[in-house]
């Protein structure tokens, strides 16, 4: 046996036993086939008990061993044996536990693993996104000159009142959309403007003709 490499032997045991009633040379062969029992792991054969031991007839009159028609049986022996094998079974019992505890410990780190990579990206890619955006939004000074090359005579109050709208608005126009390209959308406000202050020098004219 591997893992236990010795049995228990009590002299007491020995000395008050039933096997102080054989012969010395039986009470020697029986400490030989105790050996080779154990190392057997208790499964040992009668016939070769029988090449084994002259004196195995005397041991077995005097029930010192047991058998049936094919093994024989050594009860102290037996009895630690026993105790091994339930030991054994605890260990692997323990041993399995431990590996599935082992095994949702692994998944669990992976999984925090896993879930931390994802914030990570996600912390990345949102981090570009804020870049992009801010990249996207210009200074003033960028603004006014972009303004000015489309309409030289624009109002630079309402050009300031303008930028200073969409920044406060986190860059978003008045129906409270991301303003993506601020130079067209800021043109096409231009020319808006231009056609609303169109129809009103008209609406002006208009009335003043009515009126007079």
């Amino acid at each position: 046996m591997k893992s236990f490499h010795y049995f228990k032997f009590v002299p007491s045991d020995w000395m008050m036993g039933r096997i102080q009633r054989c012969s010395f040379q039986a009470q020697a062969e029986f400490i030989r086939l105790c050996c080779i029992y154990w190392n057997n792991e208790g499964n040992y054969l009668l016939s070769e008990a029988k090449i084994e031991c002259e004196c195995l007839q005397e041991m077995l009159d005097k029930n010192i061993i047991k058998h049936n028609d094919m093994h024989i049986y050594i009860d102290f022996l037996d009895s630690q044996l026993s105790d091994i094998e339930d030991i054994r079974k605890q260990r692997s019992k323990a041993g399995k536990k431990g590996a599935s505890a082992k095994q949702v410990l692994n998944k669990s780190q992976a999984s925090a693993k896993q879930v931390l990579s994802k914030t990570k990206h996600s912390i990345g890619e949102n981090s570009i996104v804020e870049d992009s955006i801010e990249k996207e939004i210009p200074t003033y000074e960028e603004f006014l000159i972009h303004a000015l090359s489309k309409k030289p005579n624009v109002s630079k109050d309402h050009v300031r009142s303008k930028y200073d709208s969409w920044v406060e608005n986190d860059w978003k126009d008045g129906n409270d959309k991301k303003i993506k390209n601020w130079k067209s959308k800021l043109t096409t406000r231009f020319h808006i403007y231009q056609k609303q202050k169109k129809k009103m020098v008209l609406l002006i004219k208009k009335g003043k003709k009515e009126s007079g």
